[in-house]
């Protein structure tokens, strides 16, 4: 029995985010570093930039390991999830799911306005949550608005299409609701 596959993107694990907090305190401090040997003849310039390599390597390091490669496909009228990457291996079938923007309020220091998560919690077999979860915009696109928002776990995955999965698995609900 042949696999069709109704969505197919990329994300990243969203676990271990101190490892973020260290790249970018690593590099803030070099930078500021370099900032002030150039002005003030403090040290030569040049060994400040060659301080920001580990934490660069660092970030590439981490960017490769949590990378993960997210695939729903249709098996017979089975949909299925599947996550792969950075030793993680997910194949369940897909029951239902859920899915909401929630709207966080941005500092007017930061510009203000509003800035939309989006999140979709799909509840596989055995029950196992497996959500997904973008950031950006300013509207809910016609989004159910709700909080909380997904927050960082195993079993949540940063994406770059989080429509595109909505669109796949709405797709899905809606031809086995025709069926039924």
């Amino acid at each position: 029995m042949s696999d069709d596959i109704v969505f197919t993107g990329d994300g990243q694990a969203t676990t271990n985010g101190a490892i973020w907090f260290l790249i970018v305190i690593g590099i803030v401090g070099a930078l500021t570093a370099m900032c002030v040997a150039i002005a003030l003849p403090i040290g030569p310039w040049w060994m400040w930039l060659l301080a920001i390599v580990p934490f660069v390597l660092l970030a590439r390091w981490e960017l490769r390991r949590s990378s993960v490669a997210i695939e729903f496909v249709k098996r017979g009228g089975e949909l299925r999830v599947r996550v792969n990457g950075g030793g993680l291996k997910i194949d369940e079938p897909v029951d239902r799911y859920d899915h909401w923007a929630t709207g966080e309020r941005v500092p007017v220091r930061l510009g203000g306005g509003v800035m939309m998560n989006f999140s979709v919690l799909v509840i596989a077999g055995r029950g196992r949550r497996i959500g997904f979860r973008q950031m950006g915009g300013k509207d809910a696109r016609g989004w159910p608005e709700r909080k909380p928002r997904l927050y960082d776990g195993s079993d949540v995955f940063s994406v770059l299409n989080i429509h595109g999965i909505e669109k796949a698995l709405a797709a899905h609900a809606a031809s086995r609701d025709a069926l039924a």
